[in-house]
Formats: C-alpha cells, structure tokens, sequence
C-alpha cells in the first residue's frame, strides 16, 4: 500500500478551511454537520475523515459568507457576562460545580454563600437534636429491675417523642430542594439512629426475639417515625419484664454511643461544617476581588427555609466574633 506524499503547499488553506467550518458549524444553525460515519444521519453532508487534499482550498475571509457573522457571534459570547444564573439557593451547591460558561461569578458566589451557611446552621441544629435525643436514650440505659412498668413506659415514650420530633423538625430539610438536599452527614445521621431502633438484635443477649419489634417499637419504612404499641408492650412487660428492661438499656446504651460517634470532632459531619465555614469566610475575604474581576452580581434569592438558616448563621457569628 502506497502512502499519498503530504501537500505541503494546500495544507494551510486545508486547515483553515476546516476551522472555519467548524465554527460556522457551531453558530449557524444551516451549516454542514461534520460526520463520523453512518451513525450520523443525512443531514451529515461532509466526513470529518474525508482527506484533506480532497478539499478545495478555499479562502475564508473573502469566500465564506457566514464567516464574518461567525466572528461577530462569537466575540458577542465571548464579551456575555450575566447569561441567566439561578440566585435561588439550593442545598446542591454544596455537591455539584457550579460554574458554568457565561455565568456571572459574583451571583454564583451570592447563591452558594447562602447555601453555605444554611446548610451550616441546619447541621448545627441536627448535632443538637441528636443531643436531645441522646440524653433521652440516657434514661433508657437506667431502667433496671426495680422500675415500675409505669417508669418503664414513660421512659420509652419519651425517648420516641424526642426522636419523632427530630424527624419530623428535619424531614423538610434532606426533601429535594430543602437546606440539607444531598448531605450525605444529614442522611447518615438519620439511617444511624433509626436503624439502631429496627435491629433485629436488640435485646438479643437476654433472649429477645425480634428486637424492638416484639416490644412493640417500629418505624414506619416511608415516614421514619418510630411508635409504640402500648397493647403488646404490656403482654411484654407482663410476660417478662426483666427481658424489657434489658433490651432497653441495650438499645439505649447503643443509641448513645451511636450519637456519640456521628458528633465526635473526627466524624464527616463536623468535618463537613469545617469545610462550609471556611469557603463562607473565602467568600468574604474574596467576593470585592472577583466583583473586580467580572463585575456586579445579582442578589441571591432565597426562600423561607434558606434565608432563616442563613440568618441564624450570621447570628452565630456576630455573637462568636467572626461576622
């Protein structure tokens, strides 16, 4: 097989023919489209593999008349600041890229700044209810031999009204579109603690079947709410109260050691309030700079939920100094 010598003395006008095509093909909606083979349908007229000294050369500038309506379109997108950007925040930002060709930098720099400090006070707010609901497992690992079945019941409704407070005080939040949308730390901390409440080993050391479950304590698998079958509890505590007790403190010891680790100083969660701190504070140091750069921005937007997160983060710091 022969190999066909390069024609040095077209090469250049091939090259620039192909350039020019190929912009015309990406602004002038009638242009040819370039073709890679049979996948490309009819409307591919040219192959993208076709020889090069098969083209005609051709010069552009004076024979292609959509090339100059080509620089003018592209100059024009070149010197786009403000192609339309969302200022609504969204809890994503924290998750995706969020720069994009003709997006102006200070209105994403807005949006995320919200979303920032929203998702930073509302992870704030679940490492407290976490708190909350801790301290209430507490008083499940104390119940021993010596409580009464009144205490005992007590103790266990206590525990579900604080953890059912904190799913639903949250449940707007990991929605789509809600502050901690895609946070995998809020997510986690959520399928920690109810599973701890649906394993089918609790209480399994003192001969417990069932978990929780055979006590009478669920979760409903679409809401996450936990309940009490006050009806089977009884039979329970009739049947064998010691084996209630016990499964108890088992779970409760459990469920505090559970909340301990999602909120120790090394776990994602505070890791991840660190990072949202400190692009909040880069923003800040930076957003004048960047304005310089690609001019004024809109304002973010944010709805109810976003904008009460947001100011309560800039309550915090104003109080710690950091505002």
């Amino acid at each position: 097989m022969t190999i066909s010598p390069i024609n040095l003395s077209s090469l250049g006008a091939s090259l620039s023919q192909f350039k020019g095509q190929a912009l015309t093909s990406l602004f002038d909606p009638v242009a040819p489209v370039w073709s890679s083979g049979p996948l490309a349908g009819p409307a591919a007229a040219t192959s993208f593999f076709q020889r090069a000294d098969d083209l005609a050369p051709l010069d552009i500038l004076t024979n292609n008349p959509n090339f100059s309506s080509v620089l003018d379109q592209f100059s024009a997108s070149l010197r786009m600041t403000t192609l339309p950007t969302s200022t609504t925040p969204t809890a994503l930002d924290a998750a995706q890229s969020f720069s994009k060709p003709g997006q102006n930098m200070v209105t994403v720099l807005n949006r995320v700044e919200v979303t920032f400090k929203a998702q930073f006070a509302e992870l704030g707010e679940l490492r407290a209810s976490l708190v909350t609901d801790q301290g209430a497992a507490q008083q499940l690992k104390t119940l021993g031999a010596a409580s009464s079945d009144a205490d005992i019941k007590a103790a266990l409704d206590d525990f579900v009204a604080s953890y059912n407070a904190g799913v639903v005080r949250f449940a707007p939040d990991v929605a789509q579109g809600g502050v901690l949308d895609g946070s995998w730390e809020a997510t986690r901390a959520r399928f920690a603690t109810e599973r701890d409440i649906s394993y089918v080993l609790n209480g399994s050391e003192v001969g417990l079947k069932g978990g929780l479950a055979a006590l009478g304590v669920t979760t409903d698998p679409a809401t996450g709410l936990a309940a009490v079958d006050h009806a089977q509890l009884d039979t329970a505590l009739a049947k064998n109260k010691g084996n209630v007790v016990a499964a108890l403190a088992s779970f409760g010891a459990t469920f505090v050691t559970t909340v301990d680790t999602l909120n120790a100083a090394g776990h994602a969660q505070v890791r991840q309030m660190g990072n949202l701190e400190r692009a909040v504070h880069w923003i800040d140091d930076n957003k004048a700079d960047v304005e310089k750069e690609f001019g004024p921005g809109a304002a973010a937007t944010p709805d109810d939920a976003f904008a009460k997160a947001a100011a309560r983060y800039d309550a915090m710091a104003q109080l710690l100094g950091k505002a």
